[in-house]
């Protein structure tokens, strides 16, 4: 039976209406957001370039070999691929008003890639702070790690990662419609949410609170020592161990210059501390608020649309600003961008100053010293004839 056949209008009138109608319905359903398809692009190619470099800088400049850089590279590369796989497809959803017009196969891909690698960023992140907080309050233990035990670490995070997102496909899997509904391609099992929003981020936050407040602590409690050694104690030794009092006096200014250095560095260690804290509950807050809110109660907590891509993008900045925080406090890394940018890394690899910053941080190395500080000049003193005392480079210039 043709169309024509049943339509009251002549041949050309009926299919005119038809391609009429089909065009609205085309259009409503893919309407073209101009913001999204101006302002995402930008924020994912920033995300590109940002943590390309940072990779690039710490494979190719051996200075920047340490342990917490090698927490970073593996964060700067899950958020590489964010920028890369989750961000792009999440523009032409945008740009879309959310229809998904691919199959349910590129769906799991999507909503898979989108779970397991933010997940693993937000992971990473949370180890980074346990990392430094355990460097500061166990410096003996932590200052001497193999390569191979920081590469297991780095890949426990990506195994616990793989654990997050695993049932997501599981279930996906079991019934397609726990992520593919109506041409909307989200999460939609209630209990994944939740289990989800507790692993990927709550335990995460909490971690990084606490890591945060004791590292904080730490450092208040430790400045105000070194504080009171270089005022006192310091000195007293010096005199102790040294008959010489020209070389006591030579002697006890290098100790508080460096002791000096080391407690400026730890000021700054801690407001970049916060800048972190800040910003990851800034990004990811609203986020797994409304993940939360609509795991526990359902549609009838549901946000607007708008909202929800608001609260989502918000999270995808993190992996766009991560790169610049992590990096923009520190010297050496912008040395390393510079010679990105003038196409000198060979001669990074080349460095023989490669020693340098093995056990350096892309915070201030305080965190493996401080704690030491005296005890590590009194044995220099009393190992060194004339007292002269040999200044460890990683304790400062780090971050300025």
């Amino acid at each position: 039976m043709s169309l024509t056949t049943l339509s009251p209008f002549p041949p050309t009138t009926a299919t005119a209406l038809l391609i009429s109608s089909i065009r609205v319905s085309v259009h409503t359903a893919r309407p073209f957001n101009t913001l999204a398809l101006l302002l995402l692009p930008l924020l994912c190619a920033i995300g590109l370039i940002g943590n390309a470099f940072v990779c690039v800088a710490i494979a190719t400049d051996r200075r920047l070999h340490n342990v917490t850089n090698y927490f970073l590279f593996s964060l700067a590369l899950a958020d590489l691929l964010v920028c890369c796989i989750v961000m792009p497809l999440s523009i032409v959803v945008e740009v879309r008003h959310g229809v998904w017009t691919w199959n349910f196969s590129m769906c799991l891909l999507y909503v898979y890639a989108d779970v397991f690698l933010c997940s693993a960023s937000i992971v990473h992140m949370s180890v980074i702070s346990l990392d430094r907080y355990l460097g500061i309050s166990q410096p003996l233990k932590t200052r001497n790690k193999s390569k191979t035990l920081i590469f297991l670490k780095i890949a426990l995070v990506w195994v616990v990662t793989v654990l997050i997102s695993s049932p997501l496909a599981v279930v996906a899997l079991h019934d397609p419609s726990n992520v593919l509904q109506e041409n909307s391609c989200m999460i939609f099992n209630r209990t994944y949410m939740i289990y989800g929003s507790t692993l990927s981020f709550l335990i995460p936050f909490l971690i990084m609170t606490m890591t945060y407040v004791r590292t904080t602590s730490l450092l208040n409690k430790q400045a105000k020592v070194l504080n009171e050694k270089v005022g006192t104690n310091g000195t007293e030794g010096l005199r102790r161990t040294m008959p010489n009092h020209r070389n006591a006096f030579t002697s006890r200014v290098a100790t508080k210059k460096i002791m000096s250095a080391e407690l400026a560095n730890e000021h700054k260690a801690t407001r970049v501390l916060a800048v972190v804290f800040v910003c990851f509950f800034i990004c990811w807050t609203p986020f797994f608020i409304a993940n939360f809110t609509y795991g526990f109660c359902g549609e009838k907590c549901e946000l607007p649309p708008w909202m929800g891509s608001v609260f989502l993008w918000l999270g995808y900045i993190s992996s766009t600003i991560n790169p610049l925080i992590y990096t923009i406090f520190n010297k050496r890394f912008r040395q390393a961008f510079v010679r990105i940018l003038r196409c000198q890394c060979l001669h990074s690899l080349r460095d023989p100053y490669s020693f340098y910053s093995r056990h350096t941080t892309i915070l201030p190395d305080t965190y493996y010293t401080c704690s030491n500080t005296e005890q590590r000049v009194t044995s220099k003193d009393e190992a060194a004839p004339g007292g002269s005392i040999n200044k460890d480079p990683t304790t400062v210039d780090e971050i300025d």
